[in-house]
């Protein structure tokens, strides 16, 4: 196969560095208190895993990691500084307001949803990457018309609606109806796990 000179350029600059395995802080998913390179934990280099972990428990009845990114910042609010993590949910909509959750007394939040004075924010807001998950949703909802039969509709249905809304649920549920489609001609399943 030939390649244009462009082509052949770029290859040279960057073909180590994609197939290289070393070091693995650049190369395999990880923390970046660890000095792993991530996405999921955009601009966030002094996020811990014990601040992750608590983030999941307080938010994890109602979103997965498999499709945010978390984003830590520190702010100055009144004159007290005050750490703030974004959730990021991908989705091609924001579907309500913003949700709001905080470190309360062990480890719960308190209602009504007010951070005390000195524990973290956890803000969780949709609509990250959502001119990718929009052209997803389209490409979903004619994979549902086109459909060989009621499984395969309705698994592409849940999944349009998974990454519109960013209801992992409803990626739960597309899971468990792609299951029961027995010798599909294509197979197919998508999601932040499989692509």
């Amino acid at each position: 196969m030939s390649c244009s000179p462009e082509t052949q350029k770029a290859y040279a600059k960057w073909s180590t560095g994609i197939y290289s395995v070393l070091p693995e802080s650049k190369t395999l998913l990880g923390y970046p208190e660890d000095g792993h390179v991530s996405e999921y934990y955009p601009n966030s280099p002094t996020i811990t895993k014990e601040e992750i972990a608590r983030v999941n428990e307080l938010t994890g009845k109602e979103f997965m990691p498999e499709n945010t990114r978390l984003i830590k910042t520190v702010e100055t609010q009144a004159g007290k500084e005050a750490t703030i993590f974004k959730l990021s949910i991908a989705s091609a909509e924001v579907t309500g307001p913003a949700k709001t959750f905080f470190f309360g007394e062990q480890g719960r939040p308190t209602t009504p949803m007010v951070p005390p004075p000195d524990g973290p924010i956890i803000t969780a807001v949709g609509a990250d990457h959502c001119h990718q998950m929009k052209r997803i949703v389209e490409e979903c909802d004619k994979a549902a018309e086109a459909g060989l039969n009621e499984k395969e509709k309705d698994m592409f249905k849940q999944y349009s609606k998974s990454f519109r809304t960013g209801s992992m649920e409803a990626h739960k549920e597309a899971q468990k109806i792609w299951i029961q489609d027995k010798n599909p001609k294509v197979e197919c399943n998508i999601g932040f796990i499989e692509v």
